[in-house]
């Protein structure tokens, strides 16, 4: 009994053990949401509309274990720990992750839906390809653009060519940004010294002002506002 307390007190209590707690509730609508709505992406094989796939399977098959072929490359590394502490995806956080992970698809854009007014398909705001056809000329030509888009491509090759020596430059001091096992690594700016009269000022305002607790500040607004019934 000490040890399971003692596991559970070791486990960060964040937004994700949160999430965990009231699943019961994202029960009561993530069927029928997933049921509804049909949700689509450019990507020919997408694998977060792989995963919301199976969870349609699941619920209309009452099944409670996870597929062993779900995709598990839908779980982001902060996911990790709550998803898979065991290397084994749990089915109940595995399904929180995924309907958040749908939710940042859709603001991104990289997931759509139809007839949608806040998640459309991007495609949606350009000018439809079957049109494109006999407008790319006179577009081009308006904006002074390479129909085939093969001249601003070589003019972007050209360009990041002539920044690679100035790269190689900044690389190659001693200290500062620098390569590490192929990884780049930027430290952070030193800060600048404060000059000693800023550093007298700010002494001088902090003795000034106590140090109150929260609470008692609270109470003191609910005494000039009288919110509190």
């Amino acid at each position: 009994m000490a040890v399971k307390e003692a596991h559970s007190l070791r486990r960060p209590n964040g937004y994700l053990d949160f999430l965990d707690d009231h699943d019961s509730y994202v029960r009561q609508f993530a069927p029928q949401l997933l049921d509804t709505l049909s949700f689509e992406s450019h990507e020919e094989d997408n694998t977060l509309l792989k995963a919301l796939a199976g969870f349609r399977a699941l619920h209309t098959t009452q099944r409670r274990t996870l597929p062993d072929d779900g995709p598990v490359d839908v779980v982001p590394d902060h996911w990790q720990r709550f998803v898979a502490p065991e290397g084994q995806p749990k089915r109940r956080a595995y399904e929180l992750c995924t309907l958040s992970t749908l939710r940042d698809k859709l603001r991104s854009g990289d997931i759509s839906l139809p007839n949608s007014r806040r998640s459309p398909d991007p495609e949606t705001f350009l000018i439809p390809r079957s049109a494109w056809l006999t407008l790319r000329t006179d577009v081009c030509q308006q904006l002074d653009l390479d129909p085939t888009g093969k001249a601003r491509l070589s003019e972007r090759a050209q360009e990041l060519k002539d920044l690679l020596p100035r790269v190689d430059r900044v690389l190659d001091r001693s200290d500062g940004i620098r390569l590490e096992d192929g990884e780049v690594i930027v430290p952070m700016d030193a800060g600048a010294d404060v000059p000693e009269r800023v550093q007298a000022l700010d002494d001088q305002i902090r003795r000034r002002i106590p140090d109150v607790d929260l609470p008692d500040l609270w109470r003191e607004v609910d005494q000039w506002t009288g919110c509190s019934p």
